[in-house]
């Protein structure tokens, strides 16, 4: 905290330091903590690199959804999905996809929720990521279970849990 206090106002020190802590804070269950960190570091002027505010952005949007606070993990996670999609870095913008389709899911806004997680299951299918392809058919049984899509459901959660075991 003290090195936060000490550092969140330098942006080329804040916000790096911020993004890489915001699991711990999210381990610790301290979301709104970590989320005030978070926003203090996001406020200043970051000309660093774009993976280290992008980082930054993500742990806001996760932690703003742990808080039900939607509209701010909205915003924070298409502030990153953007500077993600402008950098060319699919993998980062195939998990924003998913991030985006969580938060659609806790809005109850399933026919959204599907779109984005089969847009983040796409890129990660077509990146070759077998953790994020998984993660993604797992997020989409959910999304066909609450819709009573059941069979569906079961395919692909099936599916997704050999995917997993495949990885160990």
């Amino acid at each position: 905290r003290a090195a936060l206090e000490r550092f969140v106002t330098d942006p080329a020190i804040g916000v790096p330091l911020a993004g890489a802590l915001w699991r711990y804070w999210y381990l610790r269950g301290q979301y709104r903590e970590g989320y005030d960190w978070l926003i203090r570091a996001l406020q200043t002027q970051f000309d660093g690199p774009l993976p280290l505010r992008t980082r930054a952005l993500r742990g806001a949007g996760n932690l703003a959804l742990l808080l039900s606070d939607y509209p701010a993990a909205i915003s924070h996670f298409e502030e990153a999905l953007t500077l993600q999609r402008d950098s060319g870095d699919l993998r980062s913008v195939a998990s924003t996809l998913s991030s985006l389709g969580s938060v659609a899911v806790q809005q109850y806004d399933q026919v959204k929720a599907r779109s984005l997680f089969e847009e983040s299951n796409q890129l990660f299918r077509e990146l070759g990521d077998q953790r994020g392809t998984a993660l993604t058919m797992s997020n989409l049984a959910t999304v066909c279970a609450n819709t009573g899509d059941l069979d569906n459901a079961w395919r692909l959660h099936t599916a997704s849990i050999l995917l997993f075991r495949e990885l160990g």
